[in-house]
C-alpha cells in the first residue's frame, strides 16, 4: 500500500512467488484481500498482519470469472461445470453453488452489498 501524498511505501503485505491477479480492499477499509493466479487468497488487516490463507482452486486457462462481494466476506468464481461457487473468504468453506447455466460463464459481477449476482 502506498501513501500517495508522500509518494512512499506505507505497508508491505507479504511476498508472493505466484503472480497476483487482483487486490480487494473491504468497504470499511479494514482488510486487504490478495488473489493470486493459483487461486490462493491471502487476507490481511491494514497493519499488514496476515489473517488467513485459503486456496480456492486454479482460476483456469483461459481464466474463469470471479468476484468478491462488497464486504470482502465472500469470493465467487465460475466453475468449469457452468455454475457459480461461493466461498467464505475467512474459513475457505463453500457456502453455496448457483446452478442453471448450460454453457460457460463469461462474466460474473456482484452488487455492492453482496445481495445479487449477475452472470452471463
Amino acid at each position: 500500500v502506498w501513501d500517495m501524498d508522500a509518494s512512499t511505501s506505507w505497508i508491505a503485505f507479504g511476498t508472493r512467488e505466484t503472480l497476483v491477479e487482483s487486490l480487494f480492499v473491504s468497504l470499511d477499509k479494514a482488510k486487504l484481500l490478495v488473489l493470486a493466479l493459483d487461486g490462493c487468497i491471502e487476507g490481511y488487516d491494514m497493519s499488514g498482519r496476515l489473517l488467513h490463507v485459503h486456496s480456492f482452486g486454479d482460476l483456469g486457462i483461459p481464466k474463469r470469472p470471479y468476484a468478491f462481494d462488497g464486504c470482502g466476506k465472500k469470493f465467487l468464481k465460475a466453475s468449469p461445470a457452468h455454475a457459480v461457487e461461493a466461498y467464505d473468504v475467512e474459513t475457505g468453506f463453500e457456502l453455496y453453488c448457483l446452478k442453471g447455466h448450460t454453457d460457460n460463464i463469461d462474466i460474473l459481477k456482484v452488487n455492492s452489498d453482496g445481495t445479487q449476482v449477475v452472470t452471463g
